[in-house]
């Protein structure tokens, strides 16, 4: 985890953002970073699949703006249907491929 992950992640729930977890890894790995990024337990979503990812994404967009941030193709769905998809460096060509925005820097 980059060090600034909790100061950015508190500026956007400052700013009115809902921040969730969705990841195909363990809860034992995923809860801890949860918990450290003070992220609300209900918007954390370990030992997804893509189509659960994908669902959970479906579900959140017509209250309004979702934004996904993914890097493989596990992700690729779900960033097509998010309002906003945010591809990463490194990330799988499928990824790349869906997403509105990549990053090509990390900053």
């Amino acid at each position: 985890m980059r060090p600034d992950s909790r100061a950015t992640l508190d500026h956007l729930k400052a700013a009115g953002w809902s921040i969730g977890i969705l990841s195909g890894d363990h809860e034992e790995i995923v809860n801890p970073i949860a918990r450290q990024l003070d992220i609300n337990p209900e918007f954390v979503h370990a030992g997804v699949l893509p189509e659960e990812k994908l669902q959970i994404i479906q579900q959140s967009t017509p209250e309004g703006l979702t934004v996904m941030v993914g890097d493989g193709v596990n992700d690729s769905a779900a960033l097509a249907a998010a309002s906003v998809g945010i591809a990463v460096h490194g990330g799988a060509e499928a990824s790349l491929q869906v997403a509105d925005v990549y990053l090509i820097v990390p900053a």
